[in-house]
């Protein structure tokens, strides 16, 4: 998908995509800064769980998930650790439905050419696995891991859905588990800070 207002920026700057995401966490670094934290607290303090449901929503996204992290820093010591988790992952989860959906119904055929290419087919043949095998079980645990890790749930979003055995229904029992442990995580990290 091309975004088209980076697209002027082309010819200029090799990397836009990537310079956004940092600019996203020099954003977030900003706004934590000692100056700005009691006001962004104020600020965050009385949506109280919706603002964790929000925050959950975003900590998906590769573009927000930096705002998203710092927002469940600061309202970690307000908020039960628990609750805020699961309310987070509830939030996290929405978000990971869509683009699941968006990527098994617009990039199946694509992300199966791709596991059919050659490359892969060589690169399997290497390590004597068949295309099944990996595709059966090493994307989907690719997919879990990166779901878990602070990364970009698109990434792991993409690989899971390529898998015909992962379901709806299994994806949001993984996603939701998943975004609710690096959610209690993150919380935790806040509480100790």
């Amino acid at each position: 998908m091309r975004w088209l207002f980076l697209e002027p920026l082309r010819p200029r700057i090799r990397y836009p995509r990537m310079i956004l995401v940092a600019l996203t966490f020099a954003l977030t670094y900003a706004l934590l800064a000692e100056r700005h934290v009691l006001g962004l607290k104020t600020l965050l303090a009385p949506i109280g769980y919706i603002g964790t449901f929000f925050a959950g929503m975003m900590y998906t996204c590769g573009f927000t998930a930096a705002p998203a992290m710092a927002i469940l820093l600061l309202i970690a010591k307000e908020q039960n650790m628990l609750a805020a988790s699961l309310i987070g992952a509830a939030g996290s989860l929405i978000a990971d439905l869509v683009l699941f959906r968006f990527f098994k119904i617009a990039f199946n055929k694509e992300l199966k050419g791709l596991a059919r290419g050659r490359f892969i087919r060589r690169l399997l043949h290497i390590h004597g696995k068949s295309p099944g095998f990996f595709k059966k079980y090493i994307v989907p645990a690719v997919g879990a891991a990166v779901i878990a890790s602070p990364f970009p749930d698109e990434i792991g979003i993409s690989l899971l859905a390529t898998s015909d055995k992962v379901t709806t229904k299994w994806f949001s029992v993984i996603s939701y588990t998943l975004s609710a442990i690096g959610i209690f995580a993150i919380l935790l990290v806040g509480r100790v800070l």
